[in-house]
C-alpha cells in the first residue's frame, strides 16, 4: 500500500472579510443595540469602545480579538463575536477560560449551506455557558439572551 501526502497551502485571510449575514447583523446591531466595532474606521484592538459591542473579527486574527474581548469583559463590557467553531485551538480555549458563553447553532451554518466551517456566537459575559440552539430558533434565543 502506498500513501501519498498532498500538502495544500494555507489560505490565510480567506474569510477575513466574510460579512455577518444581514439578518443576524440587523438583529444584533440594529434591534438589540450592540455597536459594531469591527467595521472600517475602528481599531477594536486599540480604540476605546462602548459597553455593549459586536464584532465579526478577521478570522486570521482571531487570537488577538479574543484576547481583547476577554480584557474588555473583565472591565464589565459585553462583547458578542461571530467566530468559527473550533474547540481544538488555543484561542477557543482562551475564550472558554475567560468565561465567554458559546452559542452553537444546530441545523444550518450561519454563513449558509456552502460555508466550509461551522460558526458560533461567543458572548463574553463571564457566565461560561454553552447553548445548542436550532438555527430556526436563533433570533428568538438571542432576543432573550442578549
Amino acid at each position: 500500500m502506498v500513501i501519498h501526502m498532498v500538502m495544500f497551502p494555507k489560505r490565510r485571510g480567506e474569510h477575513d472579510n466574510k460579512p455577518t449575514p444581514d439578518h443576524l447583523y440587523r438583529l444584533i446591531v440594529e434591534e438589540l443595540g450592540y455597536e459594531d466595532v469591527c467595521r472600517p474606521g475602528i481599531d477594536f484592538l486599540r480604540d476605546e469602545v462602548p459597553d455593549r459591542i459586536y464584532c465579526n473579527p478577521p478570522f486570521s486574527k482571531k487570537s488577538l480579538f479574543v484576547e481583547r474581548a476577554c480584557e474588555l469583559s473583565r472591565q464589565g463590557k459585553t462583547v458578542v463575536m461571530l467566530l468559527p467553531l473550533d474547540p481544538s485551538t488555543r484561542w477557543f480555549e482562551n475564550l472558554i477560560s475567560c468565561g465567554a458563553s458559546i452559542i452553537i447553532v444546530v441545523g444550518r451554518r450561519i454563513h449558509g449551506k456552502n460555508a466550509r466551517f461551522p460558526t458560533c456566537i461567543a458572548v463574553f459575559n463571564g457566565k461560561g455557558e454553552v447553548y445548542l440552539v436550532r438555527y430556526t430558533d436563533l433570533a428568538s434565543f438571542l432576543r432573550k439572551y442578549l
